[in-house]
């Protein structure tokens, strides 16, 4: 699809072009939150909140759409779930946080493992004695105050491990 361009080279569109874009996504979106829905409620009689958050969640066609499913499921199974949304241009972060906040409280959530690490890479100042062989032969480079790092060091926020593996030792 192409987009008229304003004298100012920014790209426009409409609604209407947006939702051409992305209805298809937003319908497999929708078609997976009923599902799941189903699910919590097979699971538990009681289901009182549907919490989107993530990157597509702040999308205002997903977020009228899924309104719209909300309340429709409400209506077909005599039910009122409400709707929450993370506040405006926050929803990456919402994510992020309470998968942190969930991993860190396995009390009272899911008994299950991770599926994936989360990490961040980073350069770390070079001391020898600080570190392993390991990390000790990794790459240096020198820093903007003349300091050696070590460059390209993953730092684990959450590590998935093998079910092999003690998740609490």
């Amino acid at each position: 699809m192409l987009f008229p361009i304003s004298s100012e080279r920014d790209l426009t569109n409409d609604n209407e072009e947006m939702g051409k874009m992305f209805c298809g996504v937003v319908r497999k979106v929708e078609s997976l939150i009923v599902r799941l829905l189903d699910m919590a409620r097979a699971a538990s009689p009681e289901v009182h909140k549907l919490v989107v958050t993530g990157g597509l969640g702040d999308s205002p066609y997903l977020r009228s759409s899924l309104r719209r499913t909300l309340r429709e499921y409400n209506e077909e199974h005599s039910s009122n779930i409400d709707f929450i949304v993370a506040p405006p241009q926050q929803s990456a972060t919402s994510t992020a946080i309470g998968t942190l906040l969930r991993a860190m409280n396995k009390e009272h959530g899911p008994e299950r493992a991770l599926r994936m690490s989360v990490g961040v890479v980073r350069d770390i100042p070079y001391q020898k004695a600080a570190y392993t062989p390991e990390v000790n032969d990794q790459k240096l480079s020198r820093g903007g105050n003349g300091r050696m790092y070590i460059s390209d060091i993953i730092q684990w926020l959450l590590r998935r491990v093998s079910p092999a593996q003690d998740i609490h030792g």
